[in-house]
C-alpha cells in the first residue's frame, strides 16, 4: 500500500504584477510517497540565495529535510524526486537531497530561457538525471503523466494502490482546487497562449484518470472531481 503525505515548505508573497497577486500568500507545497521499495518525492519548494527571489517574492522558506523529519521521513530514504515543473518554487532544493530526479526534455530546454526560473536550482546533473517520457512508471504503483500547459514540460503523478483510491498529484496543472473542479485552469497561468489549450487538455487528462483525490501544488484542499 502507497501512502502519501504533503509537505508544508512555506510561502511566497506575489508581486503587484503576478496574475495571483490578489489571492493573497501563496502557498508552496511538496508531496512524499511511501512505497514498498523508498519514498518518492514530488517538487522540492523554494531555494536560498537568490537576491532577486528574496527582493521580489519575500519567501518564507521551510528546509526540506527538515519538513521531512517532521513528517516522519529520514532524508535518505528518498529512492527519487519528481520536479512538476522547473519553475523556482518547484525545484529550489532539489541540492538537499542526492535522489535522482525525474523531469521532462522540454521542461529543461524551456528552463533555459531568461527569467524562466533560478538556473542553478533548476539544474540537475547528468549523474542525477532522469528523463520522463509519455506516461513513465517510476516505481510499482507511481506513474509520472505528461500534464503540459502551465509549462511546456509539466508532468503530475498518479498513484495507485492508495488507502480511498488512487490520488493524483498536480503539482500546477491549475492553481487551485476550485479551478481543477470547475471551469479548469486560468489562462493567464498558461506559458504563454500558445500553450492554452494543452493547459485545458491536460485537466481533461487528469480528470480522465478518475482519481479518487488530486493534490495540488499551491492549495491546502483535497480536490474530489
Amino acid at each position: 500500500m502507497n501512502t502519501i503525505v504533503g509537505l508544508d515548505l512555506g510561502s511566497l508573497s506575489l508581486p503587484g504584477w503576478h496574475p495571483r497577486h490578489n489571492d493573497g500568500a501563496c502557498i508552496v507545497r511538496a508531496y512524499a510517497v511511501t512505497h514498498r521499495d523508498g519514498v518518492f518525492l514530488y517538487d522540492t519548494g523554494v531555494g536560498t540565495g537568490s537576491d532577486f527571489i528574496d527582493e521580489v517574492y519575500s519567501p518564507a522558506n521551510i528546509d526540506l529535510v527538515d519538513a521531512l523529519g517532521d513528517a516522519g521521513i529520514d532524508e535518505r530514504d528518498v529512492s527519487a524526486i519528481a520536479n512538476s515543473h522547473l519553475h523556482f518554487d518547484h525545484c529550489g532544493q532539489n541540492h538537499r537531497l542526492d535522489a535522482p530526479i525525474w523531469v521532462r526534455e522540454a521542461e529543461l530546454e524551456a528552463a533555459t530561457g531568461e527569467f524562466y526560473t533560478v538556473p542553478e536550482w533548476a539544474y540537475i546533473s547528468d549523474s542525477r538525471r532522469r528523463l520522463a517520457a509519455g506516461n513513465a512508471i517510476v516505481a510499482e504503483g507511481l506513474t509520472l503523466i505528461e500534464t503540459p500547459g502551465h509549462t511546456p514540460g509539466h508532468q503530475s503523478l498518479l498513484v495507485d494502490d492508495v488507502d480511498g483510491g488512487r490520488v493524483v498529484l498536480g503539482g500546477q496543472v491549475c492553481w487551485s482546487c476550485a479551478e481543477l473542479v470547475g471551469s479548469g485552469p486560468v489562462d493567464a497561468d498558461a506559458h504563454d497562449p500558445t500553450w492554452i489549450e494543452a493547459a485545458y487538455e491536460s485537466v481533461r487528462r487528469v480528470r480522465a484518470l478518475a482519481p479518487a483525490t488530486v493534490w495540488l501544488a499551491h492549495d491546502t484542499s483535497p480536490c474530489q472531481l
